[in-house]
């Protein structure tokens, strides 16, 4: 969560602890706003990016657009 905007907004990842230390004593973000604009339109869109699907009501799953899971093997 702490890189996952300017990875998805700019296309740049930055390692996460090195996000995280950016943050400072601040709590990691459990939810961003992500604005992406569409190559055809020129449209910007919104997205959000949340940090667990327990935040998601049953209407939400209908807008997912991606899952990313990193942990280790299930």
């Amino acid at each position: 969560m702490y890189n996952a905007r300017q990875l998805l907004e700019e296309g740049v990842f930055v390692p996460p602890m090195e996000a995280k230390a950016a943050f400072g004593s601040r709590p990691k973000p459990t939810k961003h706003e992500v604005y992406r604009v569409d190559a055809r339109t020129g449209t910007s869109r919104k997205y959000y990016v949340v940090d667990s699907v327990t935040q998601l009501r049953p209407s939400d799953w209908g807008k997912v657009v991606a899952v990313f899971a990193h942990g280790p093997e299930w």
